[in-house]
């Protein structure tokens, strides 16, 4: 029975996306601040405008920033983020597709009344997905596995008629997906410290981007696996990055004639500073390569990498100084 599933599985995700329509790109509210030479603001409507050319990265960016707000830009839209999540994963993005099989799965632990429905629903984004889910009665596997089939013969509009009919989710009580354990950030004795980390980390990644880069499609699963696998180390750089890193702000000179014109370079530093630092908070490396494996895919890890040389150059302040390793 299980080799049975498996097989099906298989052939649910080569196909779905190839017979299923899409719905519709939500539409997006304007960004609640008006100051659009606000470089977080800058960064974010950046966002929005790649999402709007179909770009599913940026679906899947935009539906975090709405999931839970950003103080001043956007705000907690629960149900636009799952409409966004929706989106992308019915257009193939895995990374929503997973996050729907743990939004259904957790909405069916709160929600007993109508938690086979659920519990179905979650079973049938784990097949799209390719995503194992534990847990399930063969009735509600058995459920699962059709709604799977019939997403991929686009029989109810991607979306199961039965959960459909359960008006969910609600703006004000939409649950969040299981989330892991966190671990916690790298620490550091000194500053060298971290350069010699960061240095290893974008070299190992770089040489991994290269061969991904020029090949994309003939790239071989163990080039691939190399590639995800440094991937998820330079996320990790960039989660020490945005905690560790602040700007440095200069300590007057006494007698300084030349005030007025240090004072000025230090607001241009700092205003450099902020747009890097605004920049690396809003780029989402993936971490999981795709197939067929695009530009796209790969492009937010090199532009990180860039990003951050960009703010080094600028000296910052580093706070990560106890040592844990």
């Amino acid at each position: 029975m299980n080799l049975i599933i498996t097989v099906f599985a298989l052939v649910i995700s080569s196909n779905v996306f190839a017979q299923s329509s899409v719905p519709a790109m939500p539409s997006l509210p304007e960004t609640e601040s008006a100051n659009v030479q606000d470089d977080k603001v800058i960064a974010f409507n950046e966002l929005k405008a790649k999402a709007l050319t179909g770009d599913l990265e940026s679906v899947h960016s935009l539906a975090q920033k709405y999931s839970f707000g950003v103080k001043g830009i956007c705000p907690q839209d629960k149900k636009l983020a799952f409409d966004l999540y929706l989106y992308a994963a019915s257009s193939g993005h895995k990374k929503s597709q997973v996050h729907l099989l743990f939004y259904y799965k957790e909405a069916a632990r709160k929600d007993e009344k109508h938690s086979a429905d659920l519990l179905a629903e979650a079973c049938m984004w784990s097949i799209i997905s390719g995503q194992s889910i534990s847990g399930i009665s063969d009735a509600t596997r058995a459920e699962g596995i059709k709604r799977a089939g019939e997403f991929a013969a686009n029989k109810n509009n991607n979306i199961s008629e039965s959960v459909a009919k359960l008006n969910i989710p609600e703006k004000e009580n939409l649950p969040e997906p299981t989330s892991k354990k966190k671990t916690p950030l790298k620490r550091f004795a000194s500053f060298d410290d971290y350069e010699t980390y960061r240095k290893t980390v974008t070299k190992d990644y770089l040489a991994a981007y290269s061969v991904i880069k020029n090949k994309l499609t003939s790239a071989t699963p163990e080039e691939i696996k190399n590639y995800n696998e440094n991937a998820v180390k330079l996320s990790e750089l960039q989660k020490v990055s945005k905690a560790y890193l602040k700007y440095d702000q200069p300590k007057p000179k006494a007698n300084d004639i030349s005030a007025t014109a240090t004072k000025s370079s230090e607001d241009f530093t700092k205003q450099q500073f902020d747009k890097f630092s605004s920049q690396i908070a809003l780029i989402e490396i993936t971490t999981t390569l795709q197939t067929p494996i695009t530009p796209e895919q790969i492009k937010s890890g090199a532009d990180f990498v860039t990003i951050l040389q960009d703010l080094i150059n600028l000296r910052p302040k580093f706070t990560g100084t106890v040592s844990t390793y």
